[in-house]
Formats: C-alpha cells, structure tokens, sequence
C-alpha cells in the first residue's frame, strides 16, 4: 500500500546485509571496471557563481557507498555503479554536506533522477537541474 514505506524497509534490510566485507570484496571487484568506464568524467566539477552547491560524479564505489549510507537510498545498494549508461552524481553545499544523488544517462546527459535524503525532493532540486542543464556540454565534451 505505501511504496515508499516498503522501499525503505526493504533498502533498510539489504544495508544490514552488508558488510565492511562484502564492501571490500565490491570494491576490489568492480571499482577497476568503474574508473575505466566513467574516469573520463571525474574532472567535471560543477558549482553556482558562489560554490553554495557543488555537483560532481562519484569517483569510487567507495563512494557510492558512502552516498547511500548517507542520503539513506539505494544507489549503493542496488549497485548503480554497474549500469553501464548511467552517471552518479552528488551535490553537496558548501560546507560538504550530501544535498542530493543525480544519475544522468549516458550519452546523452539528460537527469534521470534526483534524489535527496530517503528519495526526498531535494529543496534545491530545481537549482540542481538548472546546473546540470547548463554544464551538460561539460559531459558531452569528455566523450570526445
């Protein structure tokens, strides 16, 4: 009946099923694959004139892990590092604090979601998109 409410037990379940094991053996396995696909992105740094918001890829699983653990979501979990046209981005706001999760297609660029703490609108949500839109060039160009 609640999508949401059957979603977050059910991320909440695969989080307790993971472990600093599991995390490493992930790591080790996938994380190679990972910056040989999507490297070609990691110079791409996006920010408002006064850097309030800065969006940039996840650089590691490391990384999506700590994404998800943080915003409580399941961009670790459901191993978005895998999908092979899709790009993970986090905002954070000046201070370094998780604003939101995007995932962009590739190669196209265009925002497939946006995610905030527990798959909340993120408030800024349509600042973020406004940036992204601007910078999709920024993408495209690493693809050349």
């Amino acid at each position: 009946d609640d999508l949401k409410k059957a979603h977050d037990k059910y991320l909440k379940k695969a989080q307790d099923k993971q472990s600093e094991e599991s995390l490493l053996k992930a790591i080790s396995e996938n994380n190679p694959n990972y910056i040989q696909s999507k490297g070609m992105f990691f110079g791409v740094v996006i920010a408002d004139a006064d850097n309030r918001l800065v969006i940039e890829p996840l650089r590691s699983i490391r990384e999506f892990y700590e994404e998800g653990q943080a915003m409580h979501h399941c961009v670790y979990t459901n191993r978005y590092y895998n999908l092979e046209n899709s790009l993970c981005l986090s905002c954070k706001d000046k201070d370094g604090n998780r604003i939101a999760t995007i995932e962009l297609s590739i190669p196209d660029f265009d925002i497939l979601q946006c995610r905030g703490p527990f798959n909340n609108k993120p408030k800024e949500y349509h600042h973020i998109i406004g940036l992204i839109e601007d910078h999709k060039k920024e993408f495209v160009n690493c693809m050349r």
